[in-house]
């Protein structure tokens, strides 16, 4: 019975994670594993308030930011 390991890879920057898939995939290959994915999820989007003071006088304009995520298979 085969092994199966599972990654789960999530970044904020989209570009720096494909380029890591990307190099998993290669590495993967050439050593002759079988490979399945990357799998694109939907990307989550958030939003963090930023309070002024500790006792929440007044608020800055929210922290905004995406993840993005790639799920490999390897057997």
């Amino acid at each position: 019975m085969p092994f199966v390991t599972k990654l789960r890879l999530q970044s904020g920057d989209v570009n720096s994670l494909d380029r890591v898939v990307t190099d998993i995939k290669e590495t993967a290959e050439r050593k002759g594993a079988e490979l399945k994915g990357p799998h694109p999820m939907p990307p989550e989007h958030f939003r963090v308030p930023q309070h002024k003071r500790v006792d929440g006088g007044g608020t800055f304009a929210p922290w905004e930011y995406t993840v993005y995520t790639r799920t490999i298979e390897i057997v």
